[in-house]
C-alpha cells in the first residue's frame, strides 16, 4: 500500500467525530442530571447523534488502525529486503 495517504484523513473524520459526540453528549448529561429540561424530541435526537458520531468515530478509528497496520508491515518488509541485501554482500565479501 505504498504511497497510502488516507490515514491523515480518516484520523481528521474520527477526531471531528469524537468532538461531535463530545458535543452531543454534553446535551444528554445536562438533561440526566437534571441541570436543564430538553424536550423529549430534542433529546431523542441528540441520542442518535451522538450514537451516530460515537459510532463513526469507532469505526474510524478502525479504518486508522488497520491503514497503519499494513503500512508497518511494508516498512518492515523493506528493512528485512534491505538486511538480507546486506547479509548476502557481506557473506560475498569474505
Amino acid at each position: 500500500m505504498k504511497g497510502l495517504e488516507a490515514s491523515p484523513i480518516i484520523k481528521s473524520i474520527s477526531d471531528l467525530a469524537n468532538s461531535l459526540y463530545f458535543i452531543t453528549d454534553h446535551f444528554l448529561l445536562l438533561n440526566r442530571i437534571g441541570a436543564y429540561k430538553f424536550s423529549p424530541k430534542f433529546i431523542n435526537q441528540m441520542d442518535f447523534f451522538s450514537n451516530l458520531f460515537w459510532g463513526i468515530e469507532c469505526l474510524t478509528n478502525l479504518i486508522y488502525d488497520i491503514i497503519d497496520y499494513y503500512q508497518n508491515i511494508a516498512e518492515l518488509q523493506a528493512i528485512n529486503q534491505s538486511l538480507k541485501k546486506l547479509e548476502n554482500s557481506e557473506s560475498e565479501g569474505n
